[in-house]
């Protein structure tokens, strides 16, 4: 899709999301594309404050209403500087192949301490600091492919721990720079699973 197309659906997306008002009329599509176009020129699509300056400095198109505000920042957001869409927003789900889901269920549950939010017979699914760890019945275990770390506070103590539950040792703690180790074991399934120690990682950055 032409950025210029893409910007049109997005930006009237945003208006009829959000209910902009710009004065006593209503945000129109040629408005709204031009308002996106002339921020893509002058900021960084991530940059809430550009926006919040740029709606403030534009008399020309006078008062703009906090919701519209809202809506263009979520629109934008999707967009990088050149309006090509971020298709891929971060990691959400982690899914493991456990062909025994009972046995699984209560090795993770033990492990990650805490219990499945989402439990039937085709899936189960754990909430792991917003993200999603998956345990799924009809598939092949293996360690080879994506490696997929997932974040632990002392690598050490997590290994050990995870041996302990009954984990195979993979791959020992190795520092790969800046203070970031990296470590696996393969679970009692056949799974490899990765964790990571990483002090660089920002919570605040998850989207």
């Amino acid at each position: 899709m032409p950025r210029a197309t893409l910007t049109l659906v997005l930006a009237t997306l945003a208006c009829a999301s959000t209910g902009a008002r710009v004065a006593t009329h209503s945000v129109t599509p040629a408005w709204a594309t031009d308002f996106l176009k002339r921020w893509y020129a002058s900021y960084n699509a991530s940059d809430a404050s550009g926006l919040a300056h740029l709606l403030a400095s534009d008399a020309r198109f006078g008062s703009i209403t906090g919701r519209t505000a809202i809506g263009f920042t979520r629109v934008a957001r999707l967009l990088g500087r050149s309006g090509a869409l971020r298709m891929v927003l971060g990691l959400r789900t982690v899914i493991y192949p456990t062909p025994d889901l009972a046995a699984a269920k209560r090795w993770y549950t033990d492990m990650l301490g805490v219990s499945p939010y989402f439990d039937e017979p085709f899936y189960v699914g754990f909430s792991v600091g917003g993200f999603e760890l998956g345990l799924l019945p009809d598939a092949t275990p293996g360690t080879v492919g994506p490696q997929p770390l997932w974040g632990v506070a002392d690598i050490g103590l997590a290994c050990s721990r995870l041996i302990e539950l009954g984990a195979s040792p993979l791959e020992p703690i190795t520092e790969v720079g800046g203070g970031i180790k990296v470590a696996a074991v393969v679970d009692p399934f056949g799974n490899r699973f990765g964790v990571i120690e990483n002090p660089h990682f920002s919570a605040s950055a998850v989207r």
